[in-house]
């Protein structure tokens, strides 16, 4: 076993990415990964680029969990007597656990709050009741919480119409009236909120769109369920602060992901964080100290930008970072996820009208909403047969997209045709299938 003492002999260790560990899952027994027989609880990647990863979690894994999560809420502005309305997934992602782990740590450091958790799946569902509760704090995905946005003056009006019925007044007669007059916004109805708390998609393009519609102070934050560690924003909005005290953070410069690709078994030189010059661009790998499984130079997969090392505005020295995006396959809408692969499947499933012998996905934004528009080099001689005989296929082979177009979560899939894709690699030589426009970063003003 290989023993790291300092940082220095810690950079000799080798790195692993998710591919290794999924590998390590296949070929070893459960025994034979986890240390020790402590495990009480066990939660899952989404499987969005195949087959989920599970991670082991002992009872002192969840301890540090809770004070991260209480550090974190402490940054965030929590008050006493917060009411906190959470979006979350369900079991068994690990942001179906947090919000309970949130009330526990709450508890623990003598800080009264109420917390209302509902599912991703029951959004219209719970809103009548948040406009009951009024909650102080929200914290979700900001596509959903736009898409929210979106449709409440629809409901809204159904609601006061279906009141008018139900009990004819004045009262419900303007109520009424005025919903048809005025868009109705949540800033309206959820007049309490204060912060708004967003992880699991990028949330700069949607940033000026969710203060505007809420009314309330946007946080960007971010966490792994490999690592179950944070990051975030503090009021300075200058950059998410990695809590070094937590883990050891390193970045892979994008010169060295370069040498990478084009120099196959050449092994990329990591830099530690808080070493790192402004403005770096590269690859983030973590090192945790979890109990049941920790991981050691665990590749992200994530591009970061290193926004300052040096102490912030509001004087924590914790070094700063923007995630630009992803280095793999995986295709992050934030409410949708899906990979490469199962795009490339249903490419390959389109036979009848023609031949896909080259697609791209190039994924840009129109104001905050997601556009995936797709180019083909393609055989065939009826170009709107095809592009209906692919569109089914798509829909067909990835479900989640049909359902994220249906509830316009995204906008409608657009399908150019073109004799030359260019010569894009990725970081393993590969040709480079997703490419992101500037505009998915940063949204295009509508």
């Amino acid at each position: 076993m290989r023993r790291a003492r300092s940082l220095d002999e810690l950079q000799e260790i080798p790195m692993i990415s998710s591919a290794d560990y999924k590998e390590a899952f296949e070929r070893f027994s459960i025994s034979d990964i986890v240390l020790g027989d402590n495990t009480v609880t066990w939660h899952s990647s989404s499987g969005s680029s195949g087959e989920p990863k599970w991670f082991p979690y002992t009872m002192r894994d969840i301890a540090r969990t809770r004070e991260q999560i209480l550090r974190l809420y402490r940054v965030l502005g929590v008050r006493e007597d917060d009411i906190v309305l959470q979006f979350s997934s369900v079991a068994p992602m690990i942001s179906d656990a947090v919000p309970y782990w949130m009330i526990d740590a709450m508890r623990d450091a003598g800080l009264r709050i109420q917390c209302v958790i509902v599912s991703f799946y029951l959004l219209q569902f719970a809103m009548p009741f948040a406009i009951k509760i009024q909650p102080t704090m929200l914290t979700g995905l900001p596509s959903m919480l736009m898409l929210i946005a979106e449709h409440l003056p629809e409901s809204s009006r159904e609601r006061t119409m279906e009141r008018l019925r139900e009990e004819p007044s004045v009262k419900h007669l303007l109520y009424a009236a005025l919903t048809r007059v005025k868009r109705v916004r949540p800033r309206d109805v959820l007049r309490r909120l204060r912060v708004g708390v967003f992880g699991g998609d990028l949330l700069d393009p949607y940033r000026p769109y969710v203060e505007e519609e809420y009314g309330m102070e946007a946080f960007d934050v971010y966490s792994l369920t490999e690592s179950s560690v944070y990051a975030s924003e503090c009021e300075a909005h200058d950059g998410l602060h990695l809590w070094i005290d937590t883990q050891v953070a390193e970045v892979i410069p994008k010169d060295e992901l370069e040498r990478e690709r084009e120099e196959p078994g050449y092994v990329p030189k990591a830099t530690y964080l808080h070493r790192a010059p402004q403005d770096t661009e590269g690859e983030l790998v973590l090192t945790n100290f979890r109990e049941a499984l920790p991981l050691i130079r665990y590749r992200t997969g994530d591009l970061i930008r290193v926004r300052g090392t040096s102490k912030c505005s509001c004087s924590r020295t914790h070094p700063r970072i923007k995630i630009l995006g992803r280095l793999d396959d995986l295709i992050n809408l934030g409410g949708l996820r899906f990979s490469e692969a199962q795009l490339d499947r249903a490419m390959r499933r389109v036979k009848k009208h023609g031949k896909v012998r080259a697609w791209r996905a190039v994924l840009s934004r129109e104001g905050y909403k997601p556009r995936i528009t797709i180019q083909l080099q393609a055989q065939t001689s009826n170009e709107s047969a095809l592009i209906e005989e692919l569109n089914d296929r798509i829909l067909m082979d990835i479900p989640a997209l049909g359902t994220a177009l249906r509830v316009e979560l995204i906008l409608p899939l657009e399908v150019e045709f073109t004799s030359d894709l260019g010569e894009d690699l990725t970081t393993g030589g590969k040709f480079r299938r997703v490419v992101y426009d500037e505009s998915f970063a940063r949204g295009r003003p509508e």
